[in-house]
């Protein structure tokens, strides 16, 4: 995590503790990642506590957690980890409510609630793969 931090301090080139987007897509390059635009504006979403719109250093300290933790470097897998907080391995409505709102999804709660029953079941227990359509189809709209 330090050298997170040191990644961070460095892309931070205004020193505001804050990173634009094209900082975070700078950022998370060097650590590695292969992420497009429209992935890591996905990504900022997710984990832009405040909804300002730019990852601060909390924020992209908790975004670097997550991605060592899914283990999995792609957006589908990191945004699953992130909306599951209980981490019993779905995704429940609270949770899928949670990051269709953070993702700006234009469907009206009422609507994500029938889609959300629909991938989950009554309980409403998303798996990682129908997660994983779901991120896909937000990222193909979100392009256009």
């Amino acid at each position: 995590m330090e050298f997170a931090e040191q990644m961070f301090r460095k892309f931070d080139k205004l020193g505001k503790n804050a990173l634009t987007n094209q900082q975070a897509l700078e950022c998370l390059s060097a650590l590695g990642s292969k992420f497009s635009e429209a992935e890591i504006q996905m990504l900022i979403n997710t984990f832009d506590d405040n909804s300002n719109g730019i990852l601060d250093f909390t924020e992209f300290k908790r975004l670097v957690h997550v991605m060592q933790e899914a283990r999995v470097m792609n957006v589908e897998s990191i945004m699953f980890y992130a909306a599951d907080d209980d981490q019993n391995g779905y995704v429940d409505m609270d949770e899928f409510m949670a990051i269709m709102h953070k993702l700006k999804v234009p469907m009206p709660d009422d609507k994500l609630k029938q889609f959300a029953k629909k991938l989950g079941g009554e309980k409403v227990e998303i798996t990682y793969d129908r997660f994983a359509a779901i991120v896909k189809t937000v990222k193909d709209l979100q392009k256009k």
